[in-house]
Order: C-alpha cells, then sequence, then structure tokens
C-alpha cells in the first residue's frame, strides 16, 4: 500500500487546500475507471484555491500564486505535476506553452512509467505467488509503459487547440474522454500480464471493451465503488478538513490498492481464456476436427485408396 499512499501524499498542493479551512462543503461523485496509478486523487477532489484560502500553483519566475489567472493573451494554462500544480502564463503562448507542457509531461511519463512498472509488476508476481525483483521488473516494463503515457499525453497535446476553439468543445471531450478511458483501461495491465507489446494490448483492450460481458461488469463494479466512496469522503474532507483528509487517506489508500489489485488479478483472468481459447483452437485444428482425427481419417483414406488400386 506503499505506492497510493505515497502518490496520494506527493502532491503537495493538493493536500495543502485540502487541508485548509474551506468556505462551505463540498459533495463530489467519482466514477473512476481502473487505473495502475490509482490513488486517494481518484475519490476526491482537492479544493480550488479560491475557496480555501491556499495555493500552491507556481507561476513562471513569481513563486507562489493563484491557480487561475488572466493576462494580455487570456486565462493561464493549469498542469497538474506529481510533484505541485504548474501555472504557466498567458505569456507564454503558441508553441513555447506547448513545449513547456510536452517537457512537464514527459517528465510526468517518465516517473510515472517507473512507478508503474515496479508496481503492477511486483503485484503480478505476488498473485502468482513468484518472487518480486524490483529493478528487474522496472527494467522490463518501464519502456512500454512509458510509450503509452507518451501516447496519451500526445492525445492531450493534440486536443488542448481544439479545446481553445470553442468551450463546447470542452464538454464534448469529456464523455470522449471517458469512452476512450474505458476502451483501453486494461492496456497497461496487459503490459505485465501477458508481456504484450503496446500496439497489442491496444487491440486486445479495445476488443475486450468491445464485447462487453466480463470487461465492461467489472469496469461497472469499479466504477460503483468508487462512486459510493467518493460522495462521503468528498462530504467529510470539505467539512472537517484535517481530520477528514487523514479519514479520507486511511480509506482511500488500502482501497486503492485493493482495487488494483483485483485489476490485475482480473486481466489475468482475461490472459487465461485467451490462452485457452487459443489452445482449445489448435487442438481442433482446421474445420474443428482434432488434429489426431484428421490424421486417422487420412490415414484410413489412403489406406483405401492402396487397396482400390491393388484390387
Amino acid at each position: 500500500m506503499l505506492v497510493p499512499l505515497v502518490l496520494s501524499l506527493v502532491e503537495l498542493g493538493k493536500v495543502a487546500r485540502t487541508m485548509a479551512p474551506q468556505s462551505g462543503f463540498t459533495i463530489s461523485a467519482k466514477f473512476p475507471l481502473p487505473n495502475p496509478l490509482l490513488d486517494l486523487w481518484a475519490f476526491i477532489d482537492a479544493p480550488d484555491a479560491e475557496t480555501t484560502g491556499a495555493s500552491s500553483a507556481v507561476h513562471h519566475g513569481a513563486g507562489t500564486g493563484t491557480t487561475t489567472g488572466h493576462g494580455p493573451a487570456g486565462a493561464d494554462v493549469t498542469i497538474e505535476t506529481p510533484f505541485e500544480t504548474v501555472v504557466v502564463p498567458p505569456e507564454i503562448g503558441g508553441l513555447s506553452l506547448l513545449g513547456v507542457i510536452g517537457g512537464l509531461l514527459v517528465v510526468y511519463a517518465l516517473i510515472a512509467s517507473v512507478i508503474a512498472a515496479g508496481y503492477i509488476g511486483g503485484l503480478d508476481r505476488r498473485l502468482r505467488g513468484e518472487p518480486v525483483a524490483i529493478a528487474a521488473l522496472v527494467k522490463q516494463y518501464t519502456p512500454p509503459f512509458f510509450v503509452y503515457h507518451l501516447l496519451v499525453f500526445a492525445a492531450f497535446l493534440f486536443a488542448i487547440p481544439l479545446m481553445l476553439v470553442s468551450p463546447a468543445l470542452v464538454l464534448l471531450a469529456m464523455p470522449v474522454a471517458f469512452v476512450l478511458l474505458y476502451l483501453f483501461y486494461a492496456t497497461p495491465f496487459l503490459f505485465v500480464v501477458a508481456d504484450e507489446p503496446v500496439i497489442e494490448a491496444l487491440r486486445r483492450s479495445a476488443g475486450y471493451a468491445l464485447a462487453g460481458g466480463a470487461y465492461f461488469q467489472f469496469a461497472l463494479g469499479h466504477i460503483a465503488v468508487g462512486l459510493v466512496v467518493s460522495i462521503p469522503l468528498s462530504l467529510f474532507v470539505s467539512t472537517i478538513p484535517v481530520i477528514g483528509f487523514v479519514t479520507a487517506l486511511v480509506v482511500a489508500v488500502p482501497l486503492s490498492f485493493v482495487l488494483t489489485a483485483a485489476t490485475v488479478s482480473f486481466c489475468q483472468e482475461l490472459d487465461e481464456l485467451d490462452e485457452l481459447d487459443g489452445q482449445n483452437t489448435g487442438a481442433n485444428g482446421a474445420g474443428g476436427v482434432p488434429p489426431r482425427s484428421q490424421q486417422n481419417v487420412s490415414g484410413s483414406d489412403d489406406t483405401n485408396w492402396v487397396t482400390d488400386r491393388a484390387n
């Protein structure tokens, strides 16, 4: 449970805002899909700086400030990183803005990939009853996780200009993002449980999603758990900040660990079912006839042909 705990606490800006006194209370409903790095923030939202009087935003060359602002070119762009909420001022625009965001996302992708490789790889080995060698797991699985994160962030960067064109596209992006998350939530887990490369893992995950069945039911159950937990936690955190935050950690950290382990186990079962299906298909041979039966039929035909020729 160390990984979800550290991931929850390392976002210092969110922690500070959540523990600060707040005006009023907040009730939020979260619908989390399986994620290799599930943590507290999958179940609650950190309050905005305006509602707490605390700020964790870092402005370029300006120390700390608010998370929102306006300049000559428009609103600031807020970027959540593993360690801090970074606000890029509007003066940095165009390609420079995309360059700053891209650089931050590459760093985040590398950090997240190393953590996910060791964490998911360790869970997979534990569930199989095998020894865990973190260094070997990180070396083996960091590359596919890194490529996967880069693909996700590339899609994010591609969407930014589109969303800036019209605010209506922001609303459209939310259901589109949710559908994509559903289609590919098994992808990073398949890197480990099935040793699949990125493209094949994406293909298999989409295939499971389109087939529905157990894949859909697991996602639905995961969302239901997140929804049931997020509503009381968000209310408790917003009304009793410090005690509420500690309580939320006590609840969300073990829950994140259990849900992630359950997802690893579920993906192992999906992979095992695929292997069984492949073995059954191979055992039945072409046309659904077992190879041994095909040989017997072929051998019988050959014998009859030789007998006929002899007669």
